[in-house]
């Protein structure tokens, strides 16, 4: 029987890291709003933000501007009376001018509708938008419809020089300093990153330092695998993909020194490419391979192209060098799960040996479900899935 290299892919958040961090912004993100309108702190609860989990939405920037919208449409639907500037500065100058108070939100049949009319690839807030045309027989948000203002929360929320709302989230995320060297733009805060604050490590000391020391003596090919945006070393863009976040993970863990697979090195592939970022992220097989790759050894634009070449046009030449592997994957999603099994179906049809073990992290019943259902083993926690992991290669010492 032929030696397997072992390959290991660890995804970073609920995984190696618990990311506080994000959940802080959209909180600080919203009261920044709401406090300005003078409502004081609005905060929908942490089981909304998982509703809008279980529906699909994962994106902050979406969340966000989902919430500002649905709080404009409730003051507008309370207060009859009220007729909202078009500018989304003038409209939270309006509200606080006035002196109205926090109005009561039912999110519920927002949430039912947007899930319903959901189809992968398409961001929620521009389907909210798309949804809230004038000419919609049921408009998402009927008194807003077709407004300017509506438009200003909505659209465009991942390009940081349109939208307001995910400017300050980006600034309160990346603490002021790296906001305004990364895009170039005036702070709105001063402060350390909430993922600095507010995130915290999963993974003990021990298996920190012995994932460092079974890679950096060949034992194990070992990759940061995340749709978290990430900062490759060959681009210099201001894109939203290609801001910090994943290398902030990696100093909180002390784990600088592995691979990344990132969001960014896989939206430096899509804009080479000409495609969306949904095309090559994960769930798509194209990180898979492009981790795979860069695990094994191969520097991440030569993985990157050769993963694209292997998805997008059936060419084998990128992986021919390839030994026989036993991928190990660790991840918190079924979906991301499937992506690295589908990979390595890749791998095998081109005649590269190929074993895929897949180890889930969760506690959440909904989780442990459709990580099963994706054939991952689950585990409590990161340690107990890095044990069994270096157990069944014979690596624990």
């Amino acid at each position: 029987m032929k030696q397997l290299k072992p390959i290991f892919l660890l995804d970073l958040d609920h995984v190696l890291v618990q990311p506080h961090g994000y959940r802080e912004g959209i909180r600080a993100t919203l009261a920044y709003f709401t406090q300005q309108m003078g409502l004081g702190e609005i905060w929908p609860g942490e089981e909304v933000l998982v509703q809008f989990e279980a529906i699909g939405m994962t994106s902050e920037f979406d969340m966000i501007a989902i919430l500002l919208a649905n709080l404009m449409e409730t003051l507008a639907e309370q207060h009859t009376e009220l007729i909202l500037p078009d500018g989304l500065e003038d409209a939270i100058k309006f509200v606080q001018n006035n002196s109205y108070t926090d109005p009561l939100q039912n999110l519920i049949p927002l949430i039912t509708q947007l899930g319903a009319k959901f189809t992968p690839g398409k961001e929620y807030a521009h389907l909210a938008l798309e949804l809230s045309q004038k000419e919609a027989l049921e408009p998402l948000f009927p008194l807003l419809a077709g407004t300017e203002l509506l438009q200003q929360i909505l659209g465009e929320v991942r390009s940081i020089t349109y939208s307001l709302s995910t400017r300050v989230f980006q600034n309160l995320i990346l603490g002021g300093d790296r906001y305004e060297a990364i895009y170039g733009l005036p702070r709105y805060f001063d402060g350390d990153a909430y993922l600095t604050l507010y995130d915290s490590a999963l993974l003990d000391k021990k298996y920190r330092a012995l994932l460092v020391d079974l890679w950096q003596s060949g034992k194990v090919g070992t990759v940061i695998f995340t749709a978290r945006p990430s900062v490759p070393e060959f681009t210099h863009s201001a894109a939203l993909y290609y801001s910090a976040e994943s290398e902030l993970a990696l100093e909180l863990l002390g784990l600088t020194d592995l691979p990344l697979m990132g969001g960014g090195q896989m939206s430096w592939l899509a804009e080479k490419l000409g495609f969306p970022n949904y095309k090559v992220l994960k769930p798509s097989p194209a990180q898979a391979l492009a981790a795979i790759g860069v695990a094994n050894g191969t520097d991440v634009r030569t993985a990157l192209t050769a993963a694209s070449e292997l998805v997008f046009q059936g060419r084998t030449e990128g992986f021919s060098g390839l030994p026989p592997l036993s991928i190990h994957v660790f991840e918190d999603s079924g979906r991301n799960v499937k992506s690295v099994v589908e990979a390595g179906r890749l791998l095998n049809t081109m005649g590269i040996e190929t074993r895929v073990s897949a180890w889930g992290i969760a506690d959440i019943p909904a989780k442990k479900e459709a990580l099963q259902s994706a054939g991952a083993s689950v585990a409590a926690n990161i340690q107990i899935a890095l044990e069994a992991a270096l157990q069944q290669e014979d690596l624990l010492r």
